[in-house]
């Protein structure tokens, strides 16, 4: 027994479902009465093989098939009845179905069969099975069908495709490019004509497109157009995402099939926590991003319990999801415990798993807690800060040689007091922090020295004699750099501020004023500098010489404006370039009696 469809509206012609719904097999469906592309079609048999249209007709008495021109039935008392040729109604049925086939579905090119299928008293001809428009009552249909279709190794649609097909057939009378029988009017004014015009407007302004779908005059053209699946879709998603409704708006979007899906993109891809203290919490986050057009939205969860993460659902173009490993209930061992973070969501192809891994480790011992680890942070930072500060100095041409020493041992010292507190309690990952701590210090020894370098540059090119002391202000400024890192570390995101100690509390104003002093050295050098002679000597001679540019300008403009004043303005002036020839005058002769 086959599935059977019957479209809305549809007028049985005869028992014609029941009878096709009983001969023929289960693994077929028969959509009754679709409307494709304007026309009203009696039925559609999908099939694996193909889509097999039949055309119903109630005739009577022997009928006689023609190539071209009328059909006739023989009547049983020797009458002959023209009969019209179903050879028109084939062709105009097949360019329907090509075109509402490549609307929707462009990717399936399924073979197209029709049969004429009487279910009157009417008996077809002896051999009209066989012809290319086959003629065959309701109980050979099976058979004909076959014929027409036949079968292959490989079936031509998927049980899905199938489905598919069928479903549209049955729900759809309009398709995606199809012009509607009634525009649908959004609130900005725009009018569209189609599915695929709604969607595009909608698109470009998801805000009209909220509006109209929470009033329901979306779902209502859509049922009152043809598309009755994408109304109950509009309905389900807001019944779905009843707080969001851009997201509901997307989901419809994606069902109609003519935008895009927006892609999810993780960063980074793979969250390592490295060693972590036995009993110990460690946190991370990770961003997910959107890339190309639409709405993303989701919802994200982990497959292990000691994986806890701060959200369980993103929404929009960019979000940060704090992780935290809860390590209470894990042992201790020197192999990687891994974990998967799971981001799911309507609108993209398919799941997204961001691996998370770490390794529970033993607590360090109190000697390499309170000695080692400090000891390595003060030795590596100190002997970068002495050679960086030599460095500066020879780059700097230090007028007093024999301060070398002192200058970067001081430096040294600076830079190792300050890894001794930025050094936090022993961790298994401590080479990593070292190496996180010395990047921030490389950072604001370049950032701060750089720009005393350039101040000294500025002033040298000027022609400023500097004192001798301000060749200093880069190796001062660069020796406060561990301090002023320091001074800008952050807790990690996801982490609780503790309550601060008195010695915590008297290091932060400590390392408050280190950057304070660096800032204000700089200020300082400059205020000497912009007051020293020779910066004033510059500084006149360069006001001098913009006076007298400014005078020379206004002197250009006056001269520009009275050349136009005399020569648009002053009837006086003569022209200024001659027209034309001047006229020649002929002396008159003196008339008798008149003189002079």
């Amino acid at each position: 027994m086959a599935e059977l469809l019957i479209a809305k509206g549809w007028t049985p012609p005869d028992p014609l479902a029941l009878d096709l719904e009983e001969n023929l097999p289960e693994r077929w469906t028969v959509v009754v009465g679709p409307k494709v592309w304007g026309r009203t079609l009696d039925a559609v048999v999908v099939t694996e093989q193909g889509l097999a249209v039949l055309h119903a007709r109630d005739w009577g008495g022997t009928i006689r098939v023609a190539a071209q021109g009328e059909w006739h039935a023989i009547q049983p008392d020797g009458a002959s009845q023209a009969l019209p040729n179903p050879a028109e109604a084939v062709r105009a049925t097949t360019r329907a179905l090509v075109r509402y086939l490549a609307d929707e579905f462009p990717m399936l090119h399924p073979p197209i069969a029709h049969i004429v299928v009487l279910t009157g008293t009417a008996t077809p001809p002896p051999d009209a099975a066989g012809a290319d428009l086959p003629v065959v009552r309701i109980a050979d249909l099976l058979p004909a069908i076959e014929a027409v279709l036949p079968g292959a190794p490989e079936p031509l649609l998927s049980a899905d495709a199938q489905a598919m097909v069928a479903h549209m057939l049955w729900q759809r009378r309009l398709t995606r490019r199809q012009k509607a029988a009634n525009p649908f009017v959004f609130r900005s004014g725009n009018a569209a004509w189609s599915i695929a015009d709604l969607v595009a407007q909608a698109d470009r302004a998801p805000d009209d497109g909220v509006y109209h779908l929470r009033n329901g005059t979306l779902a209502r053209w859509f049922d009152e157009q043809g598309a009755p699946d994408l109304a109950n879709v509009a309905r389900d998603a807001l019944q779905a995402f009843p707080l969001d409704a851009r997201a509901a708006l997307e989901v419809l979007l994606q069902e109609t099939g003519v935008v895009e899906r927006p892609t999810l993109s993780v960063y980074p891809p793979r969250l390592d926590l490295g060693a972590v203290v036995a009993g110990c919490e460690q946190t991370a986050s990770f961003r997910i991003r959107q890339r190309g057009r639409g709405y993303l939205f989701g919802a994200l969860f982990a497959d292990s319990p000691w994986l806890h993460l701060e959200t369980h659902t993103f929404a929009g173009a960019d979000n940060t999801v704090t992780v935290r490993a809860d390590t209470r209930e894990l042992p201790i061992g020197s192999r990687p415990i891994e974990a998967i973070i799971h981001l799911t969501s309507p609108v993209i192809v398919a799941p997204v798993e961001v691996p998370v891994c770490l390794r529970v480790a033993p607590a360090p011992t109190a000697v390499r807690n309170r000695l080692l680890t400090p000891l390595l942070w003060s030795v590596a930072t100190g002997a970068l800060g002495a050679l960086a500060v030599l460095l500066l100095m020879d780059w700097a041409a230090w007028p007093a040689e024999n301060l070398h020493g002192l200058v970067a041992s001081s430096s040294a010292a600076l830079w190792a007091v300050a890894a001794l507190r930025a050094s936090a309690p022993a961790r298994p990952q401590a080479m990593r922090a070292l190496l996180g701590w010395l990047a921030s210090v490389a950072a604001w020894t370049l950032l701060l020295a750089g720009g005393a370098a350039l101040l000294s540059w500025l002033l040298a090119a000027a022609g400023v004699s500097a004192p001798a002391w301000m060749a200093a202000l880069p190796v001062a400024a660069g020796a406060c750099g561990a301090l002023a890192a320091l001074a800008g570390r952050r807790r990690q995101p996801g982490q609780a501020d503790p309550p601060l100690l008195p010695h915590e509390i008297v290091s932060a104003w400590v390392r408050r004023g280190a950057v304070f002093a660096a800032l204000l050295l700089a200020v300082v050098m400059v205020f000497a500098g912009w007051q020293h002679p020779d910066v004033q000597r510059v500084r006149q001679a360069s006001q001098a010489w913009l006076a007298a540019r400014l005078g020379e300008a206004d002197a250009q403009l006056d001269t520009w404006s009275d050349d136009l004043q005399v020569r648009y303005y002053d009837r006086r002036a003569a022209p200024a370039e001659p027209s034309g020839v001047l006229p020649t005058v002929t002396p008159t002769p003196a008339v008798a009696g008149q003189g002079g």
